[in-house]
């Protein structure tokens, strides 16, 4: 079980097989094989190198302060002050401009209820804890 606060629970669903163990090994299964293939293959670059790395050293300290580097330097707090504001709508700025459009249809409702299609059927409920099944 990996505890995350982000203002609600969060139950993180990633339609298929999805085994996600943060600070262990990390089997991450979104639609596909893992070079984080969000509906088309993604090697997890937003705008840049991109400092996750999953299964070994975890700069994304959750329920902490930790520095998401998405191709622009912002700080994102989950379980803090959080200048991203899910709740709201905003245009997700990953290196670009867009949308949050990956492979499907997204609707990002942050604080609310939030349906993310990664590519497969994937749902993101904020609303307490952060559940990871």
């Amino acid at each position: 079980m990996f505890s995350l606060r982000f203002g609600n629970k969060f139950h993180l669903i990633l339609g298929n097989k999805f085994h996600l163990i943060l600070g262990n090994k990390f089997h991450q299964i979104f639609g596909n094989k893992f070079p984080l293939i969000f509906g088309n293959k993604f090697p997890l670059i937003f705008g840049n190198k991109f400092p996750l790395i999953f299964g070994n050293k975890f700069p994304l300290i959750f329920g902490n302060k930790f520095p998401l580097i998405f191709g622009n330097k912002f700080p994102l707090i989950f379980g803090n002050k959080f200048p991203l504001i899910f709740g709201n709508k905003f245009p997700l700025v990953f290196g670009n401009k867009f949308p949050l459009i990956f492979g499907n249809k997204f609707s990002l409702i942050f604080g609310n209820k939030l349906i993310l299609i990664f590519g497969n059927k994937f749902s993101l409920i904020f609303e307490n804890k952060f559940t990871l099944i």
